[in-house]
């Protein structure tokens, strides 16, 4: 399958659906493009919970954003649409501040799930600039010393441009072993969860998906730490829930807007060095990590798939294509 005709095919849709074309477009281009980098978690399996919530006017087709600048902070509301076209509006209309500051921090309120921050994150890195990214989400982490689940999965990204074009050096990961949308991949899949990565009613480890109601942390007290922190940023930054108080992505009414918060911070590195010196320090850095042929720099893989899949089509499971399918009708 064409990876671009099918983006095309899903925007398409999208405007159908009543979106506006640039809106239309991120969403499809961050989706698809998640897939092919191996994402399934955030990729073409969430189209049709996307298609339903704007049908049910959960996310705002048709946002009027509206960004204040102040000393080098941006605030920018997304009236409510898709997270990731709100994230990928936000930072094409803050590259050129990034430029002229040599950094930039956005606050973005209003929001809703926003997929995978690598998806919004290449804007940057194609734009030659650093992007830290972090987003918080509803309860499903279970803390490491009590049977409380207060925080999400609440991932960070963090981005360097590479040296080409869809190669850039960058780590995109939640603050649970695992996301909640692998958690529901595997079981559609009928099957078992691995080892240690997720909890049921009583607090127990369990590998039964559909008796989970809660993920672990990434190293334990570490990650529930770093979840914490990414909510102080996307949550008590932006003026948006925290917490328990977020509503749940998919146990909440389709109806009801989520009132989510990113946080994404731009750095130009050309204020600390010069392009063609990046470029050579860089090759180096790679090349340490490639002595050992074993070695991958974050997003390697991801990197390899994406360009594996745009020069002979994407590949889709059997799961994926019937969701595509059934979104297209």
């Amino acid at each position: 399958m064409n990876l671009k005709n099918l983006e095309n095919k899903i925007k398409l849709k999208f405007i159908e659906l009543g979106c506006q074309k640039q809106v239309a477009q991120d969403v499809a281009i961050g989706l698809v493009r998640a897939t092919a980098r191996g994402v399934q978690s955030h990729g073409v399996n969430l189209l049709l919970h996307y298609k339903n919530s704007v049908i049910n006017l959960r996310k705002n087709p048709n946002p009027s954003y509206k960004l204040i600048k102040k000393k080098g902070t941006i605030i920018f509301d997304a009236d409510h649409t898709f997270g990731i076209a709100a994230c990928s509006e936000a930072i094409r209309r803050s590259i050129k501040f990034c430029k002229q500051d040599g950094i930039i921090a956005l606050a973005i309120k209003n929001s809703s799930h926003c997929a995978s921050l690598a998806s919004f994150s290449s804007i940057a890195t194609d734009n030659n600039l650093i992007c830290i990214s972090f987003t918080h989400a509803d309860s499903l982490m279970k803390s490491p010393d009590s049977n409380s689940i207060i925080f999400g999965t609440n991932p960070i990204c963090i981005a360097f441009p590479g040296l080409k074009k869809n190669e850039p050096i960058i780590l995109d990961m939640a603050s649970t072993i695992i996301s909640w949308n692998k958690l529901k991949n595997i079981d559609k899949a009928n099957q078992k969860l691995p080892d240690g990565v997720a909890f049921d009613k009583n607090g127990k480890l369990t590998k039964n998906p559909k008796k989970a109601i809660s993920l672990a942390p990434i190293g334990g007290y570490k990650g529930y730490a770093l979840a914490c922190m990414i909510d102080l940023f996307c949550g008590l930054l932006t003026q948006m829930p925290f917490g328990k108080n977020i509503s749940s992505m998919y146990k909440t009414s389709i109806k009801e807007k989520r009132f989510l918060g990113q946080f994404i911070i731009l750095i130009d590195p050309s204020n600390f060095i010069n392009r063609s010196l990046y470029n050579k320090n860089l090759k180096l850095f790679l090349n340490m990590i490639h002595s050992n042929v074993e070695n991958r720099y974050p997003g390697e893989i991801e990197n390899n798939s994406l360009n594996q899949m745009l020069k002979k089509g994407l590949k889709l499971n059997i799961n994926e294509k019937k969701i595509v399918n059934d979104f297209l009708k």
